[in-house]
């Protein structure tokens, strides 16, 4: 497999892909690097006259609690680059911008590193190969590398740095430590050096940027290869030897000078005089030949299984030759591909071959992806983190937060990790290194709907959480519970924590009122279409369920409603966002304003956008709470429920005259009384209607306050009153013709023509029985089905014609699909022509 991805990274174009292949889309990307400082164009080539313009929008960032926002250019190989800081929008964008004039003119490959985090942990993190000035034919991609070690010679336009004549002109820039300048007048013989230099077509190698360590202590290594009665060349360095050089042997005692002879080891710590001559303070014997090292750097030039050729340099590799990259995260032989940047060291073993102890991987071509994240899905060979999706492969290293190796196992939705990664040329990619984060906050927050559960864990967006009997389990009302009253697709919060074995365990589980979908407007008709209807700055789909009334709720005609009538439309809103008219009622305009129910999606500044619509707010604004209570903008947060009432200016735009904060609330069940026009009793909750409230089936057709009954199944949403009533916007009725009480053994007759038993036993565990009677002359269409109290249709028992007689059905609690379904109240529902009839059941696993 190894072999099969290098071959793939041959192959690899690593490039930023759609991010920079449509100049249109400029205005919504997530990066954007330009000549342009209105960011129109995307530019990877820049000439030294140019300024570098960034632009980077990652809304999912808070903005207000940044902790990085940096960017650093820099030679793809040693040299100076700029450095500085983003410019914070306070939009969900970042800004910056560079001159390249000053830049180091013998580089002509650059590489751009972002970086923005905020405190919550969010990271944009990403590494961007640039281009700036024409290339030099002297300076061509592949032919640079580098190399370590101590100055052997020197000559009048040149040095030699194990056994390598390096060529130094105009151009090349030197560079030492605590010196503020440096010049090749500085070197001396022993001095240690970096040197970044290039192979030349003819001639030796030219050094471009020589890096020094002006320290005048110099260490040699090595065999003695000439000694005289005043000198003594180790490692191709010679010493003069003079009254105060102190010499020892093997163990460390005094021994004679004369005592030394060609082919001993030796180790000579010796410094540089003030007129450049090199003298020996210590000579000691060694046992045997230390053994040699060589660093290397410079972009691998091929690579095989057993070894890999850097700057013309073929290092073996073995079991024991680590590769790392920043940080020095193990990443294995999966990072060594042609054309990457690496620095080598290696051992020169007695035969001149040189193994490779380490190999630093400094950039890998083209762009490196990095993501700093919670994983949010994992399967066999991929994870998702922060929206990335990443391919897993055999190569891919895992180490856990204690940055050791570990099986894919520990991959786990919710587990903090970083991943590496490189971008390939089909739009996919590869998690080079993937390492689980130690957590700074151990403890788990998660709300979302139930996606699965089993009897002991129950998963929430991504995230397993284990049970035991120790969770608690609250209702809606904060009110304990049972864990078996969970049902799958029940909106839920959970806290919980990390164990140390890396499993997430819940404390608490609270039940959650599911966010309304209703929309609910009043405005005047700006225009209409065929199957639109346009006010105020939104627009409903008409269809033809679409109920459609005069002020009196009388039926009238779609065509018959004109621009500039005032209407109330009660709609919902759909998962793509599109907002459905299930009722359209002409309205009397008492004032020209208008009215808006629905949640904050965004607060900024002065402005709110409530269901997908800005609202202006001022000064007069008035803010309330539901009890009226004085509040100003910053009480108010995303997610809140609101009333507003707001002007519509000439040019569009609204202006609220009243932002009122709602307690949204939900409840379903079985009505204990029916509708008298103005409530009903829902358990313990009184439910409010009014004549602003929607009452429908479930299949959206509006009904009346008379087809609430006695037992009748209803599902209703609505704001809570200063005195804890439901204010009913909406109730849909499962059984409009329900007459019937359907709680514990009540034997109230049902519709005549028909009788559903309650079920027996009840409450059951799997398995319970359902009876029910059919009188007629003929066959009539007979369905029963089981629902959650949520309305959600959970299985059908029948669904067929049946002449009269006595019928029985069992149910194994199990759905239409075969699955075990959980604890909890359900309702049997039995249909015969145009009457209906329901008994509650009461599952306990």
């Amino acid at each position: 497999m190894f072999r099969y991805f290098k071959m793939t990274a041959l192959l690899v174009t690593l490039v930023l892909g759609a991010m920079f292949s449509e100049p249109a889309a400029a205005q919504d990307a997530m990066l954007v690097i330009s000549k342009s400082s209105d960011f129109s164009t995307f530019d990877r080539n820049f000439s030294r006259e140019d300024t570098l313009y960034v632009r980077v929008l990652r809304p999912d960032i808070d903005f207000t609690s940044i902790d990085e926002m940096r960017y650093h250019l820099r030679p793809r190989h040693e040299g100076p680059g700029i450095a500085g800081l983003f410019t914070n929008n306070f939009d969900g964008s970042y800004t910056t911008s560079m001159g390249l004039d000053q830049l180091d003119s013998t580089a002509f490959e650059w590489v751009l590193k972002l970086e923005i985090e905020d405190r919550l942990g969010n990271e944009f993190s990403i590494k961007v190969d640039i281009r700036i000035g024409e290339e030099n034919p002297d300076f061509r991609p592949g032919h640079r590398f580098g190399i370590e070690g101590r100055v052997r010679a020197l000559g009048t336009d040149s040095l030699m740095v194990r056994d390598l004549w390096l060529v130094i002109n105009d151009s090349t820039r030197f560079f030492a430590e605590g010196a503020t300048d440096a010049s090749f007048d500085d070197l001396f013989p022993g001095a240690r050096v970096s040197v970044l230099a290039h192979k030349r077509d003819h001639g030796p190698p030219l050094a471009t940027h020589v890096k020094m360590d002006l320290n005048q202590d110099v260490v040699a290594v090595g065999r003695i290869t000439h000694v005289d009665s005043a000198t003594i060349t180790v490692d191709g360095l010679s010493f003069e030897v003079v009254e105060e050089t102190e010499v020892r042997g093997r163990l460390g005692q005094p021994v004679a000078f004369d005592s030394l002879h060609v082919g001993m080891f030796a180790r000579v710590e010796g410094r540089v005089r003030s007129d450049g001559v090199l003298w020996a303070k210590r000579i000691r014997i060694l046992n045997q030949a230390p053994e040699e090292k060589l660093e290397v750097s410079g972009e691998i030039e091929s690579v095989t299984d057993s070894s890999v050729t850097v700057s013309g340099y073929e290092f073996q590799l073995h079991e024991h030759t680590r590769i790392v990259v920043e940080h020095h995260f193990e990443i294995g032989r999966i990072a060594l591909i042609p054309g990457a940047d690496v620095e080598v060291l290696a051992i020169v073993h007695p035969d001149s071959s040189l193994w490779a102890v380490l190999i630093k991987v400094e950039h890998i071509p083209g762009v490196e992806i990095e993501e700093k994240g919670e994983i949010e899905e994992v399967g066999s060979d991929f994870l998702v983190v922060n929206g990335t999706e990443f391919l897993l492969l055999p190569e891919t290293l895992v180490f856990n937060s204690d940055r050791r190796r570990s099986d894919r196992g520990l991959l786990q939705p919710g587990l903090p990790v970083l991943v590496k990664g490189l971008e390939l040329d089909d739009g996919s990619t590869v998690a080079l290194v993937v390492m689980a984060r130690k957590r700074l906050h151990e403890r788990v927050k998660r709300t979302g709907r139930i996606q699965s559960m089993t009897d002991h864990s129950l998963t929430v967006f991504g995230a397993t959480f284990e049970v035991d009997s120790t969770t608690v389990v609250l209702d809606e009302h904060s009110m304990v519970a049972d864990f078996d009253t969970l049902q799958l697709n029940m909106l839920v919060t959970v806290h919980g924590y990390w164990q140390n074995s890396g499993i997430l365990f819940a404390e608490e589980i609270k039940m959650r009122r599911r966010a309304g979908d209703g929309v609910e407007v009043k405005a005047i008709i700006d225009s209409l279409e065929l199957e639109w209807i346009h006010l105020a700055g939104l627009k409903f789909l008409v269809t033809d369920q679409t109920r459609v009334v005069d002020e009196s709720k009388n039926p009238m005609d779609y065509s018959q409603l004109a621009p500039g009538q005032f209407v109330q439309i009660h709609g919902r809103r759909l998962p793509d966002g599109v907002n459905i008219a299930l009722r359209i009622r002409l309205r009397d305009q008492a004032e020209d304003h208008f009215e808006l129910f629905g949640s904050i999606s965004h607060i900024g500044g002065d402005t709110l956008v409530v269901e997908g619509r800005n609202v202006l707010t001022t000064a007069e604004t008035e803010f309330t709470d539901r009890h009226e209570t004085p509040l100003t903008l910053s009480d108010f947060s995303v997610g809140d429920y609101v009333k507003v009432r707001a002007e519509v200016t000439a040019a569009g735009e609204l202006v609220a005259l009243k932002v009122r904060r709602k307690e949204t609330a939900e409840s379903q069940g079985v009505a204990e009384t029916g509708a008298d026009g103005a409530s009903f009793n829902l358990g313990a909750t009184t439910v409010l209607l009014d004549d602003n409230t929607f009452i429908t089936d479930a299949s959206n057709s509006e009904l009346d306050e008379s087809d609430i009954n006695s037992g009748s199944v209803v599902d209703v949403s609505g704001t809570l009153t200063a005195s804890g009533d439901l204010q009913a916007n909406s109730v849909v009725v499962l059984d409009a013709d329900g007459t019937t009480g359907i709680s514990g053994e009540s034997t109230t007759a049902g519709p005549a023509g028909f009788a559903l038993q309650q079920n027996y036993p009840n409450p059951f565990n799997p398995t319970t029985t359902l009876q029910y009677q059919i009188q007629g002359s003929g066959p009539q269409q007979v369905l029963l089905k089981i629902f959650n109290l949520m309305g959600q249709e959970v299985a059908t028992l029948a669904d067929e014609l049946k002449s009269a007689g006595e019928y029985s059905v069992a149910w194994d609690a199990r759905d239409s699909r075969g699955r075990r379904v959980a604890s909890g109240a359900y309702i049997a529902l039995l249909k015969v022509g145009s009457q209906s009839q329901a008994r509650q059941m009461l599952l306990v696993r």
